[in-house]
């Protein structure tokens, strides 16, 4: 798994030292740039209003967007392995629009070649496996994720879809934040401690009722070509899928304990629930509702 956010969560990919977990936080990272949420926000909006494109523009955005985030999250490694890591995240959008799912294969499969041709370029040196195996995961993790936005959109009503997948999206993790900041309970625990709540059940089945109202709404506001069984279905899978993305962002929370601060924390929850909804969105129409 990985991340996007500026500073957040940088891993150390150096090969003279032990290398962290994906999300490691660091206090000797540069300043942060900007606030986590209207990152996210930002993003959010931007892909969404970028699906009314063309197929290829779609793609090049998100191409973009992969790309940086890519970039900011290997803020700690060589450059021989940063920018050979950004291109690949950049690639898989782009063979996705040429190949549909197969273009995810060839994606991380080119992602490996150049990587493991990086590494080598490097050197050998105490730590290099591991240093490798992180920026793999690194970049397919969120591109290959992030890549299904692209197949999504070639959907019959492309552009109808993806919006409403950020629509539901973002209403299922605003209602589950809203639910999980007003329980007295989680406002008196201590930074540290909070990260052990890695699941409220109560925040998600707020989620997961905010979901279904904008699911319907959407339906009928942006003419999304489903019956109403399939609209109700769809939202299920993605706010179970969003709430499979935002616990393990908590199970990473709680792992690095203390090096990440709240709003750390939650941005990193909500980057990991859009990230794993994305692809239970596009095999939950396609599969079953399609």
């Amino acid at each position: 798994m990985t991340h996007v956010v500026n500073k957040a969560f940088p891993i150390l990919m150096d090969g003279s030292a032990s290398p962290k977990m994906p999300f490691m936080s660091s206090r000797s990272t540069p300043a942060e740039v900007g606030s986590p949420y209207a990152l996210l926000l930002a993003a959010g909006v931007g892909t969404a209003a970028a699906a009314w494109l063309d197929a290829w523009s779609f793609a090049g955005f998100v191409s973009a967007a992969l790309g940086a985030a890519v970039y900011a999250s290997l803020a700690r490694s060589p450059r021989v392995m940063r920018l050979p890591a950004t291109a690949c995240a950049v690639s898989f959008p782009l063979l996705v629009v040429q190949a549909g799912e197969t273009g995810l294969l060839w994606a991380a499969t080119i992602s490996f070649v150049v990587l493991a041709g990086a590494s080598v370029m490097r050197g050998l040196r105490p730590g290099l496996v591991a240093s490798l195996a992180l920026a793999l995961l690194d970049v397919v993790y969120i591109s290959s994720l992030g890549s299904h936005l692209v197949l999504i959109k070639d959907f019959r009503s492309g552009s109808q879809m993806v919006t409403a997948f950020f629509l539901m999206a973002g209403a299922y993790e605003a209602a589950s934040a809203l639910v999980a900041a007003r329980r007295p309970e989680r406002r008196a625990t201590p930074k540290a401690a909070r990260h052990k709540a890695w699941f409220d059940w109560r925040a998600g089945l707020a989620g997961a009722l905010a979901c279904e109202v904008v699911a319907l709404g959407a339906r009928m506001l942006i003419g999304l070509p489903l019956e109403m069984t399939a609209i109700l279905i769809l939202g299920l899978v993605v706010a179970a899928a969003a709430a499979l993305g935002s616990a393990i962002g908590g199970l990473v929370a709680e792992d690095l304990g203390a090096r990440l601060s709240g709003r750390e924390v939650a941005a990193l929850r909500h980057l990991n629930a859009a990230l794993v909804a994305a692809p239970a969105f596009y095999y939950g129409f396609r599969l079953y509702l399609s």
